[in-house]
Order: structure tokens, then sequence, then C-alpha cells
């Protein structure tokens, strides 16, 4: 299994290798724009509209950005031309993965409080706040991991995104976890080199999310 894992990663770099000016000029341009929307969110502080617009603003790209991004790697997945035109030819997509977001975000953070009350009002060994550490990271596997790839390759829907992650996780779940932790780790790394190794490992690890989904099957 890790040997396969290593070798979805080097094939991605293999194929980001050939791309490289593409994608980091893609991964990096969509950094500084985002970047640039929450500076101006910021200055904005004293003015609620003008805040509240540059707020929506940075979310609306993000989410087209991030589904943008998703049909990239899709398509270097299955070694089809891309364009700088893929970035935003998901637009169609925003509300559904809005709505997505939205609902993970709810989801973690009613797990956070869940944790945070029993925590306070039973005083739990840190050994509980690990295994807690897990069921969350375990939750976020089964139905989170994959969702934009299914909405983008498939144009699936927010219910069915959840259910197709599901089936396809469950089939091996430690794999998908082995693979998500060299995904952090890599892209730790490259955070460590100021910014400009993340530019770097963040196209190789998205990727390879597109590869491994491909291949999960023949775990």
């Amino acid at each position: 299994m890790l040997s396969k894992i290593f070798n979805i990663y080097f094939q991605s770099w293999q194929i980001v290798k050939k791309n490289i000016v593409f994608l980091i000029g893609i991964f990096g341009g969509v950094y500084l724009f985002l970047e640039l929307l929450t500076y101006l969110s910021n200055l904005a502080i004293n003015s609620l509209l003008i805040g509240l617009i540059t707020s929506l603003l940075n979310l609306f790209f993000f989410c087209l950005f991030f589904l943008g991004i998703t049909k990239i790697v899709v398509k270097l997945s299955q070694s089809e031309e891309i364009t700088i035109k893929d970035l935003f030819s998901q637009w169609n997509l925003i509300f559904n993965f809005f709505v997505l977001y939205l609902f993970s975000i709810i989801v973690f953070y009613l797990l956070h409080r869940f944790f945070m009350f029993f925590a306070v009002n039973t005083g739990l060994p840190d050994l509980f706040a690990l295994a807690w550490l897990f069921i969350v990271v375990f939750i976020f596997l089964l139905f989170f991991s994959f969702i934009n790839f299914f909405m983008v390759k498939y144009q699936m829907g927010p219910i069915n995104s959840f259910k197709q992650n599901f089936l396809v996780v469950k089939k091996d779940i430690l794999a998908v976890f082995v693979f998500y932790l060299i995904f952090l780790i890599l892209n730790l790394l490259g955070l460590m080199f100021f910014y400009i190794g993340f530019i770097l490992t963040l196209p190789i690890t998205f990727l390879a999310q597109a590869i491994f989904l491909d291949k999960l099957e023949d775990f």
C-alpha cells in the first residue's frame, strides 16, 4: 500500500514538472489575489458595507478558484490539455460548493463545541482529546476528503458528493489516512521555506489527490 501511495506522489511530481511554470503561476497568482482581497477587507474594517462586500468577494473567488484548480488537476490526471480558462470554468458549481463549505464549517464547529463542553465539565484526560481528534479526522476523510473532485468531475450535487465520498473512502480508509498524512507532511515542509516551497508542494499534493482517487479502487 505504502509503495503505491509514494508512486502516486512521484507520478504527480512528474506531471507537475512538465507543467511547472503554468501551475506555479496559477497557484501563486490565486494566492496573491486572495491575499489582496483579504488586505482590502482589513483596510475597510471601519466600514461595515465595504468590509462585507470584500469578504463576500473573497469567498466567491475562493470557491471559483478552488473549483477551477480542481478541474485543472483532474484534466492533468487524465492527460488532457489545460488552459487558463479552466480556472474560471466551474462557476456553475459555486453555490453547491458554498453549501458544502458552509456545512463542513458548521459540522466541525459543532464537533469542537461538543468536545469543549465535555472537556470543561468532566475534566477529560489528554488521551481522550487525542482519541477525539482521530474521530474528527475520520469523519473528515469519510465525508469531505474528495467532495470537490466528485462535484467537478461528475457535476454532482452536495448530497451525492457526500454519498460518493463515503462509498469510495470506506473501501480502504487506512490507505486514505496514510495518503493524507503524507499530504500534510509535504505541505508543512513547503511552508517551512517561507511559502516558496508551498507553491511547489501544493500543486503536487493537489494533483496527487486526483490520481489517488482514480486508483483508490485498486488498493
